[in-house]
């Protein structure tokens, strides 16, 4: 079904835009070229998801780690997004060291978790994307508002073509967990999902320090 919507759309536009018993308006012409375009581009994303979850199961995934700053990777992951971040709150701590990662992978997976983060917190709401120091790792928090997964069916969100609750809805075809496990496992971190209290859903990135450069003394965040 997900790979079949927007093949028909392109389709129905292009067969418009080729009819030559209709005369289209220049903004009809264009509606339909935005179209055309637009699902494009959900089928490129659905298709890279797809090859992704085939490279992570046969264990393929390519990873070239080296120092990160968080900062960076976060101000990527949001610019990277198309739909609007006004309601995404950045915090993190100032002094955080840098972490041993891909940086194309981790802006990915942030990428992704904010994107399904922002399409599930209400209007009103914000997410948060937090960053600080815990047991000698850094931890990345993506913090929403929105309906969360159950716990007894949050180990069955990871599986691929799940969709549960809050997973990754449009364009996904319920891979978005699944894939950001499978590059954070890649990456020697981890991925782990709780309620956020109040409401909503908390994925908590695990990442190790570049422990080239001194681990700065920075107050850890309570567990």
């Amino acid at each position: 079904h997900d790979l079949r919507t927007p093949l028909a759309s392109i389709k129905a536009s292009s067969t418009s835009l080729l009819q030559t018993d209709v005369s289209w308006t220049a903004d009809q012409q264009h509606e339909f070229l935005a179209t055309i375009d637009e699902e494009a581009d959900r089928l490129a994303r659905l298709i890279e998801n797809l090859l992704d979850m085939s490279r992570i199961e046969a264990g393929a995934v390519e990873v070239a780690t080296r120092p990160v700053g968080l900062d960076d990777v976060v101000a990527a992951a949001l610019d990277s997004l198309s739909a609007p971040t006004d309601d995404v709150i950045v915090a993190v701590d100032a002094e955080v060291p840098d972490v041993l990662a891909d940086p194309g992978l981790l802006e990915r997976v942030i990428a992704n978790l904010v994107a399904n983060a922002l399409a599930h917190t209400p209007v009103d709401q914000a997410v948060r994307v937090e960053g600080a120091v815990l047991d000698q790792r850094v931890v990345v928090r993506i913090i929403d508002r929105g309906p969360g997964i159950d716990e007894r069916r949050r180990e069955q969100a990871f599986a691929p073509f799940q969709r549960l609750g809050d997973q990754v809805g449009s364009g996904s075809v319920g891979l978005g967990l699944a894939i950001a496990r499978g590059f954070m496992t890649a990456m020697a971190g981890g991925l782990t999902i709780d309620d956020t209290p109040g409401g909503g859903l908390t994925v908590t990135l695990d990442l190790p320090v570049d422990h080239s450069a001194r681990l700065l003394d920075v107050p850890e965040v309570s567990r």
